[in-house]
């Protein structure tokens, strides 16, 4: 019997469908774990006629207001509107 030798490949194929299925789990917040009624409400108060708040004025006000409700930070809430995850357009904010 000889010796056997065990050597590791790289399939990149297989390799890309592990890294984006991993990708896909490792999200933390999402609109999941965040409050609907904040959504809700940063989402009529962004698109009203007359805007009172910029995102970041809303997002504070809102944490002070609801300290036990989950809501993500100013840079998040930019990132769900640039990725469309929001109903808010980036044209929205001008």
């Amino acid at each position: 019997m000889g010796k056997q030798t065990f050597f590791n490949a790289y399939f990149a194929d297989s390799g890309q469908r592990v890294y984006e299925t991993n990708r896909q789990k490792s999200s933390y917040l999402k609109l999941n774990g965040c409050s609907a009624r904040f959504i809700a409400q940063l989402e009529s108060a962004l698109t009203a006629n007359i805007r009172l708040h910029s995102v970041d004025s809303f997002v504070q006000t809102y944490k002070v207001n609801h300290p036990e409700e989950v809501v993500p930070s100013t840079k998040t809430i930019y990132r769900y509107i640039k990725e469309g995850v929001l109903a808010i357009k980036p044209i929205d904010l001008a």
